[in-house]
């Protein structure tokens, strides 16, 4: 009777314990559950912490945008006009806050099998500047007279629309690309069908910008779940059928360091600091952001609890010390304005991510690297 009640009293005990530690596990695993490790947090936190409030701010800073555009036509007054180019400069930066990370809902092609991303920023694809390409279909949009709706510009091609067509639109005048602001406002007064196509630009950079929100913290490519959820909980290869980009099983790290890894390779080989934002001189406090969240995506916020930094000092202090200075090197460079030297930094970088970062974490990451295209 004795060894039953003490076998008993034992495997009571025995359930507390497990309990407890299931309840403990529970509180740092998050939503994550099946092989869930440090780096798997570290990368939760990620994307919970700068990812997502980056798509978030873009959208805001794209909202804005919109809103602006919308009050400019009703005035037309010069105030309103810089309000809306500050604007336009705080939806750049937003958005190169935002551009290292091109996975999931920014990688999402359309019928013509176009990544989203090309619609937003037409340079990042193949490094073209395709300022002539809008400047043509403005004078062609403002020489007719059909309707300016918002399926004509949903249809059109990733080289009419997005920042820079904005851009152009509220930084020159359609005439004679004059960049004085009394001349740019005259057009504007004169000439209602520019306002118009403002305003159908605005609309549709926003459109496009909610749905890669939406993709993220909502409905991903029409799973119902977002695309953080699949991410974080290592669900894209179970959700997609075999073929399917999203269905290689490729680890959440993996998908984030690749991009990354490209944008600095793309800044180490394009002219960027030439063919972006150069009519509204504001490239540099752009390239300022991308150095911001670089540092932050190994450093974290001051919510993170495990960051990759952390996870890298074991060992690799030498590694992660020569990371730092090298991001604070490149953003010296921007600070200084100096194209050469911003992009012998982002090549520095480019390996980083290629080699130190993925070594440091123990991670082999078996993807091909981006050559910037």
């Amino acid at each position: 009777m004795f060894t039953t009640k003490f076998t008993q009293l034992k495997i009571l005990g025995l359930l507390a314990i497990t309990l407890m530690l299931s309840a403990c596990y529970s509180d740092t695993s998050s939503s994550i559950s099946g092989g869930y490790t440090e780096l798997d947090r570290a990368i939760e936190q990620v994307v919970d912490q700068t990812i997502i409030p980056s798509v978030d701010s873009f959208q805001n800073a794209s909202e804005q945008l919109y809103s602006l555009a919308t009050r400019f036509c009703t005035t037309k007054n010069s105030e309103n006009l810089s309000l809306l180019q500050d604007q336009w400069k705080a939806a750049n930066e937003a958005w190169y806050r935002l551009l290292p990370f091109l996975i999931g809902p920014l990688e999402e092609t359309d019928f013509l099998v176009t990544p989203a991303f090309w619609y937003i920023d037409s340079h990042r694809p193949r490094g073209n500047n395709n300022s002539a390409t809008v400047r043509t279909d403005i004078d062609t949009m403002l020489a007719d007279n059909k309707n300016i709706t918002a399926a004509v510009f949903s249809s059109k091609s990733f080289e009419e629309v997005g920042l820079l067509a904005l851009e152009i639109t509220i930084f020159e005048t359609a005439a004679n690309e004059d960049q004085d602001n009394a001349t740019i406002l005259a057009e504007f007064i004169t000439t209602d069908r520019k306002c118009e196509i403002l305003t159908a630009h605005s609309a549709e950079l926003l459109r496009r910008v909610d749905l890669v929100q939406a993709g993220w913290k909502n409905n991903y490519r029409g799973t119902g779940k977002s695309y953080r959820d699949l991410l974080v909980n290592k669900k894209l290869e179970s959700t997609f059928t075999a073929g399917d980009p999203d269905s290689t099983g490729t680890p959440a790290f993996s998908r984030i360091v690749v991009s990354v890894q490209g944008y600095y390779d793309y800044l180490g080989k394009r002219n960027v600091t030439s063919n972006s934002a150069n009519i509204a001189q504001s490239i540099w406090p752009a390239l300022s952001q991308s150095a911001i969240i670089t540092r932050e995506l190994l450093t974290g916020t001051n919510n993170t609890t495990l960051s990759l930094y952390q996870l890298m000092n074991n060992g690799y202090q030498p590694d992660v010390a020569a990371i730092k200075a090298n991001i604070d090197t490149f953003e010296s460079t921007i600070n200084d304005n100096n194209t050469t030297d911003m992009k012998a930094a982002a090549k520095v970088l480019d390996g980083n991510f290629k080699r130190e970062i993925p070594d440091a974490l123990n991670i082999a990451l078996g993807i091909n690297f981006s050559d910037g295209d």
